[in-house]
């Protein structure tokens, strides 16, 4: 997984995974969520104010698929950190009526805080029941799978030479 850090981040990266207790080069990913966003910024006094993020996140594991969205309103960190109390509580009345809006428009919207990587992880054990050993034991991959099949076809083939040979000689 190291190799996925930037070279100018790996010792820092390294370092804090050990802090961690993780030996961080043992690690390797599980899964890529592909997450394709768009933002619309909403502007007051000339300055960002809010945005609402719409993502489409979907990740794959072997057969199983998951694809789902996410919308997110969310008011500016830095504006809202610099009002005043009456500009804050403006800004959260805001935010809520655009929430309960979407809410009250889209029913089936669920609130749902789970970070995708987590969310794509259960919805994908949902369909492979047995997904956490296959990560435990480094199966969740098409070339992992492919290799194993490989292995074990050497084994029973060679087993099966073994067997037929000891079966001719023993017949002569």
């Amino acid at each position: 997984m190291l190799g996925i850090v930037k070279p100018s981040q790996r010792e820092a990266f390294k370092q804090r995974l050990t802090a961690l207790g993780l030996d961080p080069f043992s690690m390797y990913p599980i899964l890529t969520v592909h997450d394709s966003r768009r933002r619309i910024y909403i502007k007051r006094d000339s300055k960002p104010f809010m945005s609402i993020s719409l993502d489409i996140a979907s990740a794959h594991i072997l057969w199983a698929k998951t694809q789902f969205v996410e919308i997110e309103p969310e008011l500016n960190e830095i504006v809202f950190t610099e009002a005043n109390h009456e500009t804050k509580k403006y800004m959260e009345t805001i935010l809520q009526k655009i929430m309960t809006e979407i809410k009250q428009r889209f029913t089936y919207i669920e609130t749902n805080l789970t970070p995708k990587y987590k969310k794509s992880f259960n919805y994908l054990e949902a369909q492979l029941p047995f997904l956490r050993f296959l990560v435990r034991w480094n199966l969740h991959t098409m070339r992992s799978v492919l290799a194993s099949m490989f292995i074990a076809l050497v084994v029973i083939g060679g087993s099966s030479y073994f067997v037929l040979h000891k079966l001719r000689q023993s017949k002569t």
